[in-house]
């Protein structure tokens, strides 16, 4: 057993539950709700405050109305000039890198948009295995080729998914 603090082992040996109708559970409980209600009001302050530090505009202006992707204005290295909050210079920077054809980029903000989807693949089999495998390989090889960045890729892997 763990000695915590300044506890004694022959006090936490004396340790028992408290039995019902006891008065000091009544007392325990009010000073864990209370510690508990004290944690989650930090949480929820900490939670606020970064709510509002995402909400922040970049400069002391009026936010700039962006209704396309082109209205976004760069600097020279590509680091965004418009007056945005912190979260939306975040969330377009993103975008950029999912139009240069980072897979990682537009599974974020298609899960963030809340376009996540949710799949159930029951397999019961190798036999079933293979066959999902076989026609995923096939859906893949007849996806036409795809621009990304200013690069056009297969969208069909080299290797099939029975070979990884």
């Amino acid at each position: 057993m763990s000695n915590k603090g300044n506890v004694s082992e022959r006090s936490l040996a004396n340790l028992k539950p408290f039995t019902k109708g006891d008065p000091r559970a009544s007392s325990a409980g009010k000073k864990g709700a209370a510690v508990t209600a004290d944690i989650k009001r930090r949480r929820k302050m900490m939670s606020e405050i970064a709510m509002d530090i995402l909400n922040m505009p970049r400069c002391g202006r009026d936010l700039d109305v962006i209704e396309t992707l082109e209205d976004i204005k760069f600097d020279g290295d590509g680091n965004i000039l418009s007056n945005l909050t912190l979260q939306e210079i975040a969330l377009f920077a993103i975008a950029r890198k999912a139009m240069e054809g980072d897979i990682k980029a537009m599974i974020f903000l298609r899960d963030t948009s809340g376009q996540k989807p949710t799949e159930r693949v029951a397999l019961h089999s190798d036999a079933d295995m293979e066959e999902a495998i076989a026609d995923i390989d096939a859906i893949m090889a007849s996806l036409p080729p795809c621009t990304l960045g200013g690069r056009t890729e297969s969208i069909a892997q080299d290797d099939s998914l029975a070979h990884q």
